[in-house]
């Protein structure tokens, strides 16, 4: 069986499925146009999309809902902050906004304070927890979009 086949085999057949946003800036967003892809070219329309963003440590996120010690569901009033500077560049809080038009069951961050050992507990549990059957990791490059020019 070829690559193709195999691809169009597993994701026309998945119900439940994870988007981890791997890269930082708007892949979470940038994935919805592989998602879109994957539709056209295989098939692919799960019954629930969750799409999961990393959370660099350093970074206060106000307004989750915790699901986990480092898992939080990004909400359409979530907010990012730096000290008392409220970062405006957060495009997981709009896509939370805008999930049942998109597509997107729901948006949850990975907190990454833990390094790369506590994203793999992370995914491990919200895997285990949420039944997912295919796991899709995105890192688009998708970055660029979000320049006005």
């Amino acid at each position: 069986m070829i690559l193709q086949d195999r691809l169009e085999a597993k994701l026309s057949d998945a119900k439940n499925v994870l988007v981890l946003a791997v890269g930082g800036g708007n892949d979470s967003v940038s994935s919805l146009f592989l998602l879109a892809q994957l539709a056209q070219d295989f098939g692919f329309n799960p019954a629930s999309v969750t799409i999961a963003a990393m959370l660099p440590d350093g970074v206060d996120y106000k307004d989750v809902r915790t699901l986990h010690p480092l898992i939080h569901e990004i909400l359409p009033i979530t907010s990012r902050w730096i000290g008392h500077k409220r970062i405006s560049a957060f495009p997981e809080p709009l896509l939370a906004e805008n999930a049942e038009f998109l597509g997107v069951e729901r948006v949850v961050g990975l907190d990454m304070i833990q390094g790369s050992v506590g994203v793999s507990k992370a995914l491990h549990h919200l895997i285990s927890t949420e039944g997912f059957d295919t796991v899709i990791a995105v890192d688009v490059g998708g970055d660029f979009i979000a320049v006005p020019e």
